[in-house]
């Protein structure tokens, strides 16, 4: 299986579960400004900074990254043989592989023939085309067509074996609802619109948090990729696609878009250059009522809620006549709107910054972000090339309630990065086919690098294991031990994880019945 692509513009959404909370009026958090720019000693090595406002937490050892364990791990895959596609269900403790669907032809696109001008669809959904809900129940799926044919969302009930389907688009003409704000306009790769199908401006599908709906988002084909134009969101079983935010102004409507933990919330930023970014929450209890929260200068990589959905943290940029830059996290209730600085830092002429958030840990209330540094032409053979200069990017451990944080670098850039929800290990991807896994703090290397470490990106529910596939092989990673190992090797055909099952007892029903 190809690698991942890793999408410039890409909505990503929030997928931590909770229960739904009160909105409480936050406290205040004191700022921080870091005053230094430590440089590495060593490979991935903890940079020591004695300032009085920055300490180091206990690291973690092995015993806390095993707690809260699961019982048992299971997870979903789907196989895509020579004449169909289907879904296995995997427990790896009971080295349990049974049957769960076989995917109608007409949706795995075994069924689908090339049109008049020669073009063609793959046999079997491809990875990016295949969304499993967080608690493992539902699986969507998008199923492109040539010619004008519908082209559909289906949402595969895998406890039953129900099929909803929605027509994105049929006789060349979307089918879902847009706003006065919004150009969609359905336009092939190559030029060809017989050759046309809804996924050349689809993207970005991500399940909110209680498996209750998902949200995705149409655009326009664009030479750099998909210019994003419409959010829309889907009630789990419904065969309606909701636009939502329909009357902000600008083209951009959904852009980088971020669940609320408990699935009522969605906040999103507009871009409108010149214009300031403007950054929006949508309340799906409310009949998707929207309120405006903030105006920013920089376009958020990220927006993050806070575990009690008291607040989101974003990235803003204070820029300066007679000074340096300063890009900033903020800190902004939902209850009053009131922000509050976070962390700022100093931003160089030559240099450009984006904070990547990788998620407040509770209960200890600590903010964990990846300040990246893009310098041009930095370790590359020519001009022009904008990449992550390692000398002066950080690692950050921010604690919102005493304001002080840690610091640590690393001798390689770090181009992205999944954080264990056990909080102590990182899976980072270095560069192409090469990952590694990193214990943090204090930021030093655990396992790695490795370049099939690349292909094991889904972390389970406890943390404890890092699964995925490649082509016709399927792995588990334990990063406590080192060591890796098969899953389900007499599947064959090519395999594509679909997720893990927080709660394997659901398919219970399921598996009892006699397999087909």
């Amino acid at each position: 299986m190809p690698s991942s692509h890793w999408l410039t513009h890409a909505f990503v959404l929030l997928l931590v579960a909770c229960n739904g909370a009160a909105l409480p009026t936050p406290s205040a958090t004191p700022p921080l400004v870091r005053t230094d720019t430590p440089r590495p000693s060593s490979t991935l090595t903890s940079t020591s900074t004695p300032t009085p406002t920055q300490t180091a937490p206990p690291s973690p050892t092995v015993e806390d990254f095993r707690r809260p364990a699961d019982p048992q791990h299971a997870l979903l895959l789907a196989v895509n043989a020579e004449l169909e596609q289907s879904i296995f269900f995997v427990e790896l403790e009971a080295d349990l592989v049974r049957h769960l669907y076989t995917l109608p032809s007409n949706i795995s696109l075994h069924g689908e023939s090339g049109n008049a001008s020669g073009a063609s669809l793959p046999r079997g959904l491809p990875e990016g085309l295949m969304f499993l809900s967080p608690d493992g129940s539902t699986l969507v799926t998008l199923q492109p067509a040539f010619g004008g044919l519908p082209n559909f969302l289906h949402q595969i009930d895998l406890l039953t074996g129900d099929v909803t389907s929605l027509v994105l688009l049929q006789n060349y003409q979307l089918t879902l609802p847009s706003g006065p704000y919004r150009s969609l306009e359905l336009i092939s790769p190559d030029g060809n619109l017989q050759n046309a199908t809804v996924a050349s401006m689809f993207y970005g599908l991500a399940w909110a948090p209680d498996s209750q709906g998902f949200g995705f988002i149409l655009g326009t084909l664009m030479d750099f990729g998909v210019l994003p134009q419409q959010l829309y969101h889907v009630a789990k079983g419904s065969t309606r696609a909701a636009a939502l935010a329909s009357s902000v102004p600008g083209r951009t409507s959904g852009y980088r878009g971020e669940w609320s933990p408990d699935g009522r919330y969605i906040a999103f930023a507009v871009p409108a250059v010149p214009d300031p970014t403007t950054i929006w929450l949508i309340d799906l209890e409310q009949s998707g009522s929207v309120t405006q929260l903030a105006t920013t200068l920089d376009t958020p990589t990220r927006i993050l809620w806070a575990a009690d959905l008291s607040a989101i943290y974003f990235q803003d940029e204070l820029p300066r006549v007679t000074e340096p830059d300063r890009q900033r996290i903020l800190r902004m209730s939902i209850a009053d709107g009131q922000t509050e600085i976070v962390y700022e830092v100093e931003q160089a002429d030559d240099e450009s910054i984006e904070f990547h958030f990788g998620g407040v840990e509770t209960p200890t209330d600590t903010l964990f972000v990846y300040e990246v540094h893009h310098v041009e032409g930095v370790d590359q053979p020519g001009p022009g090339i904008i990449d992550v200069d390692p000398s002066r990017s950080l690692w950050l451990s921010i604690d919102l309630e005493t304001g002080r944080n840690l610091t640590y670098q690393t001798d390689e850039a770090v181009q992205s990065f999944r954080s264990s929800p056990a909080t102590a290990y990182v899976w980072a991807y270095l560069a192409y086919r090469k990952c590694a896994i990193l214990l943090v703090p204090p930021g030093t290397l655990s396992y790695g690098t490795d370049a099939e470490l690349c292909d094991l990106r889904y972390w389970s529910p406890d943390g404890r294991l890092l699964a995925g596939t490649s082509g016709d092989s399927a792995h588990v990673f334990d990063p406590s031990t080192d060591q890796s190992a098969p899953i389900a090797p007499m599947l064959e055909g090519e395999k594509i994880f679909l997720g893990w099952i927080p709660d394997p007892s659901i398919f219970d029903a399921v598996l009892s019945s006699p397999s087909p």
